[in-house]
């Protein structure tokens, strides 16, 4: 073999190695983007947030409309103890109706201490009903030392 030979089959070898390492390149971004999670979607008009409580909130919807299509959805609250008391609780309790039927006032968590400042988090998955509203409560228990809190609830649709 001539070096002309040797240097046209060498020139062929590292064009092919390009094209493959480009090839590759290419298939894994495309897997990568195909894998990619979506971003929420949080509902339209939904949110709750309302600070300085000193009083229970009974009923507060966290959808300003009924949901419009059947679906799954993420419900997520916070809650947090603002101003510390000296004794008392928190409990928030969530409303919604899906295929098994209407839920009423279902507990969240533990009940939170008034005597120190805090924070809980709530996130869970349900797949709620077209003309369902998401409810909340925060019962205030046996308060003393004039505690405050604040609540905040948002909705995400996950298709």
């Amino acid at each position: 073999m001539t070096n002309q030979n040797q240097n046209q089959s060498g020139s062929i070898l590292v064009t092919i190695a390009q094209n493959i390492v480009t090839a590759i390149n290419g298939l894994s971004q495309s897997l990568l983007t195909a894998n990619k999670p979506s971003s929420p979607v949080f509902v339209a008009g939904s949110g709750i947030s309302l600070t300085a409580q000193a009083a229970t909130i009974s009923n507060v919807n966290a959808n300003s409309s009924p949901i419009a299509a059947s679906g799954m959805f993420r419900i997520n609250a916070v809650l947090e103890v603002t101003t510390a008391g000296s004794g008392g609780t928190l409990q928030v309790a969530v409303s919604w109706t899906d295929d098994a039927g209407v839920h009423t006032n279902v507990s969240l968590g533990s009940a939170v201490n008034l005597n120190a400042l805090s924070s809980e988090s709530f996130s869970f998955v349900e797949r709620l009903l077209s003309g369902t509203n998401i409810s909340f409560s925060v019962t205030l228990t046996a308060p003393t030392g004039n505690p405050q809190f604040a609540f905040y609830a948002k909705l995400e649709s996950l298709g």
